[in-house]
């Protein structure tokens, strides 16, 4: 696997990581455009039907369906077998202990 093709393979894997802590806290992920133009094409590729990487056994999950009117980030996400509308439903605030 070439250099250039490992480098845009975590490109995209620290922009949908980035998503699933934001979504898991409640955030919003803001993404700069050139970032999705550049990891969009690349994910295309590595989810392609046959890809080792995508599907059982896989890295990734399937991708879901596209949707008609989606945004470049949330074509991402449904290329990874990621809903762009899960959110946490709940929230886990962790305490720790005192000092005291």
């Amino acid at each position: 696997m070439s250099l250039e093709r490992v480098v845009g393979i975590h490109l995209v894997d620290m922009i949908v990581h980035r998503w699933d802590l934001a979504a898991a806290t409640g955030r919003t992920l803001v993404v700069p455009e050139s970032l999705l133009e550049v990891a969009l094409p690349i994910a295309r590729v590595i989810t392609l039907p046959g890809s080792p990487l995508n599907g059982p056994g896989g890295v990734y999950n399937p991708p879901l369906p596209d949707e008609q009117e989606q945004a470049p980030m949330e074509a991402l996400l449904r290329l990874l077998g990621r809903d762009p509308r899960w959110a946490a439903t709940q929230l886990v605030s962790a305490r720790l202990p005192s000092s005291s």
